[in-house]
């Protein structure tokens, strides 16, 4: 017989500044789902493009890709 799969849990929102330096975004975002995790969140939400500066911070066309 299957668990039942429960009613609550706690979410994890992660807000973090990114740099231009890909690895090191994935690393912070890393260390932050961790800490979102001992502190009992079993879902955690990551900002869109988190391995990336934002796009909107500047019009360059090469970024579009991102998206």
């Amino acid at each position: 017989m299957a668990t039942p799969l429960p009613t609550k849990f706690k979410i994890g929102l992660v807000q973090m500044s990114m740099s231009a330096d890909p690895e090191a975004n994935l690393t912070k975002a890393v260390a932050r789902i961790k800490e979102a995790a001992r502190q009992g969140a079993a879902l955690v939400c990551l900002p869109e493009l988190f391995r990336t500066q934002y796009i909107g911070q500047r019009e360059d066309h090469v970024l579009f890709d991102l998206a």
